[in-house]
Parts: structure tokens; C-alpha cells; sequence
């Protein structure tokens, strides 16, 4: 397999794979990522006294409550909407989901001329970021937030992804559209449309109506 450099950036051919199986992919969106960042650990919503409860059951037991009809009686327990509510509480405060991305791998995700099958973001598999901590005494885990678009090598594990290398960018050009294909995919990860993650005005041409050139690479040498 060969690689070749454009513009200082590494750019794959052959079989979408480098070095040791890994596989070529590109972060799919921003809302994924933001929503399992948004969810707690622990749903405090959940009252201690029902807590203690549930802690007991086992997980035939609480799906039993939740299959049963309003004003039942199962394991001990009056059914009413209220409790439901808490049960289904009590099982996603169970689900820690760790923050990860949404990705589109380039051998799979998309067609021969570099267009993204359509393919709904909700179907495309996870890959979960490196940790830079354990998470022990509540640490901050210090995640990279990666822009849809970006370039990320991954790992397999089972079913599992896992993002190993993050591709730098250090194109000032994108190529999008019909112009796009399989060995040079881009975009600047910006997005008009998304009020999460507005353009700053540092970014912004001084004619104040588009995007400034080569703004979205880090440390870049303007010339005046």
C-alpha cells in the first residue's frame, strides 16, 4: 500500500488500511458526540427510598413492573406510571455511556466517487476515543473534541472501534461535492447551520460574509 503527501498531509491509497489494520474513517457528525457527553453518570431524579429498592431486583424483575398493567401488583409493588417512570430512570442511570463519535470508515460509508452513501448517522457504528485518565476521583477525562469531517485511523476490536490516530489537518483547500473522491475527502468542519458550534469571528473573512482562508488548520502562517 502507498501513501502519498499532499501538502504535508498524509493522504491513504490502496485498501483504506495503515500500519498495523488500521482503518481509515471520518467522524460522521457533532451531534453524537454531544449527546453522550451530556449524559450523567447518575440520575439523581431517581428517589434514594425507590434506589434501595431497585438495588435489590434483579433485571427480569424491573422489566416485569415495566410489562405490567397500571394499578397491578408486581414484586411487592403497586405498578402506577410514576413508578414505571422510576424504573425506566433506575436502568439508564445503570448505562454509562462513555463519550464517542458516530463515524463514516471510507471503505464502507461511502461510494467510489468520495460521496457518502446515505446511510442515516443513527446506523453508522461508534468508535470511542483514546482516555487520558481512568476516571478515578472524578477526573476529567480530558477528550479531544473532534469536528465532523475529521480524519481518524481506527481499531477493531470485536464490534467494537477505537480511535487510535487523529489525522492533522493541514489543507487550506476542501474538496466537497461531485468534486470530491476516495483519496482526498474533505471538508473544513465548519457548519453554517449548527448554532453549537458557530463560526468565531476570528475566522471570518474581514469582508465579513465568508469563511476566512486556511482559518480551520491549527497554527497557521498567514501572509500579509
Amino acid at each position: 500500500m502507498a501513501l502519498k503527501s499532499s501538502n504535508q498531509k498524509l493522504v491513504e491509497q490502496g485498501d483504506f488500511l495503515l500500519g498495523q489494520n488500521h482503518i481509515l474513517a471520518q467522524i460522521a457528525d457533532n451531534e453524537s458526540y454531544i449527546e453522550t457527553i451530556d449524559r450523567a453518570k447518575f440520575d439523581t431524579k431517581v428517589t434514594p427510598e425507590n434506589k434501595s429498592v431497585f438495588d435489590t431486583y434483579s433485571q427480569a424483575q424491573l422489566d416485569a413492573i415495566l410489562r405490567a398493567d397500571i394499578g397491578t401488583n408486581v414484586e411487592g409493588a403497586n405498578v402506577t406510571e410514576v413508578l414505571k417512570d422510576q424504573v425506566r430512570k433506575y436502568n439508564k442511570s445503570k448505562k454509562v455511556v462513555l463519550a464517542r463519535y458516530k463515524v463514516r470508515i471510507l471503505k464502507d460509508h461511502f461510494t467510489k466517487d468520495g460521496t457518502p452513501k446515505d446511510i442515516p448517522v443513527k446506523k453508522l457504528p461508534w468508535a470511542y476515543p483514546r482516555s487520558s485518565t481512568s476516571g478515578l476521583r472524578n477526573e476529567s477525562q480530558g477528550d479531544p473534541v473532534l469536528p465532523k469531517g475529521t480524519f481518524v485511523y481506527l481499531s477493531k476490536t470485536g464490534t467494537q472501534y477505537w480511535i487510535e490516530k487523529i489525522s492533522v489537518n493541514t489543507l487550506c483547500e476542501f474538496l466537497t461535492g461531485n468534486d470530491a473522491d476516495l483519496e482526498n475527502i474533505g471538508g473544513s468542519g465548519f457548519d453554517t447551520k449548527d448554532a453549537k458550534y458557530q463560526v468565531p469571528k476570528t475566522s471570518i473573512d474581514y469582508n465579513g460574509k465568508e469563511i476566512a482562508k486556511c482559518s480551520e488548520i491549527p497554527t497557521v502562517a498567514v501572509k500579509i
